[in-house]
């Protein structure tokens, strides 16, 4: 998606305001009775199909957690912006980090089809024990095989730390979003 940053910081302010906590927009009075009585004072946009909030403005589209950024630091974010906790739907303000696309990347949540629960875990048939794996500058690195997922886990989180910059304390588990 192509993000216009045609608006200014003021004539989003002018149109929409913000609750930093839960990130939803309301949209604010306008010199147009048929829209206040509409829309004023109600949560604007609507959910996409990839489950990110919308909001159109000016005939246009724009990412939900994209004005929320504007409206709190007031500019446009210069790079990707990732939800930490994973859910595109939580727009709070402290749930949104600027990134770049590496960054970004290593934020996904996991496939429908992990049964591990676990990134980089599977369990290997033909070892019968846990195997962890990373993916680093698009080559696979074979972290070992492990008697626990969990054992595996930890060989992957200790991996990510080093490899990627990232806080194992972060979300070491997460659930795939239904």
């Amino acid at each position: 998606m192509r993000y216009s940053k045609s608006l200014t910081p003021a004539e989003i302010r002018a149109l929409l305001r913000c609750n930093p906590d839960t990130g939803d927009l309301i949209w604010l009075k306008r010199d147009n009775p048929a829209f206040n009585t509409r829309y004023a004072g109600t949560i604007a946009g609507h959910l996409n199909r990839l489950g990110y909030r919308e909001v159109r403005i000016n005939n246009q589209l724009h990412r939900e957690h994209r004005i929320v950024w504007v409206l709190h630091y007031g500019r446009w974010p210069e790079q990707n912006l990732d939800h930490i906790d994973g859910n595109p739907q939580n727009n709070a303000i402290s749930n949104l980090r600027e990134c770049n696309q590496v960054e970004n990347s290593q934020n996904t949540r996991l496939n429908k089809r992990n049964s591990s629960g676990y990134t980089g875990v599977a369990y290997s048939r033909v070892s019968n024990c846990w195997r962890a794996q990373i993916c680093h500058q698009r080559k696979i690195k074979h972290l070992g095989l492990f008697r626990t997922k969990e054992e595996a886990n930890a060989a992957y989180l200790a991996a990510k730390s080093e490899l990627h910059k990232f806080n194992p304390t972060h979300r070491e588990r997460r659930q795939p979003h239904g």
